[in-house]
């Protein structure tokens, strides 16, 4: 472990680094082990949805769901909405893993997903399970942190989707986790932290699409 300083919202802290632990590891243990839910923000959320350009009453399910919170501000903007996770802390939020997901094939006109797809371990079969739960043109929309974009986009394509918007948000990221993770008194941060996180958005293609 090594000590390192850092400016997290302005304040000085000194925070112990594993050097040695990536980011996905580090991710599903905080998820599985503690049941520890690092979220992104109502903003961050408002910002997706936007992304979709889908109108109410469209139904959405968000992969990941955790407290709940994206449901909740989904329902306020007038969306049917419902979520999944394998240890949800908050109502509405079915107990249950996407990678083997409860809901029939097209179910849903848009997936929404913040910082779950990469620490779930199977990020091909995450998204291969998105393109089959929405209908045919329906529209995925997702941050998540990647080491590989051009990996991650030709994942995406396999899956079936038209990529649509690709942002790399890294500098806002990394002060919000830093606070996150500061806030929930963690203080064990893998220096992969670091690495690109994106905003994504993407259109289920038809299945003759190539």
């Amino acid at each position: 472990m090594v000590k390192k300083t850092f400016i997290i919202t302005g304040v000085t802290r000194n925070i112990l680094v594993d050097e040695n632990e990536t980011l996905a590891t580090f991710l599903r243990e905080r998820l599985l082990l503690t049941g520890c839910k690092i979220g992104c923000g109502e903003e961050h959320s408002r910002y997706l949805i936007e992304l979709s350009f889908l109108s109410p009453p469209a139904r959405w399910l968000d992969m990941g769901a955790g407290d709940g919170s994206t449901i909740r501000l989904l329902r306020s903007l007038g969306y049917e909405a419902e979520g999944i996770d394998l240890a949800p802390c908050g109502q509405n939020v079915t107990a249950g893993d996407y990678l083997n997901p409860p809901y029939p094939e097209g179910s849903f006109d848009g997936i929404i997903s913040q910082c779950s797809f990469y620490a779930s371990g199977n990020v091909p079969l995450a998204l291969k399970q998105a393109g089959k739960l929405l209908k045919k043109g329906g529209k995925l929309v997702f941050s998540d942190v990647t080491e590989n974009v051009v990996e991650l986009l030709n994942q995406a394509r396999q899956a079936g989707f038209a990529v649509r918007h690709l942002e790399d948000l890294t500098d806002q990221w990394r002060e919000y986790y830093l606070e996150a993770l500061w806030t929930q008194d963690n203080v064990c941060l893998p220096k992969t932290i670091w690495t690109r996180s994106s905003p994504w958005a993407g259109k289920r293609a038809s299945p003759s699409s190539s």
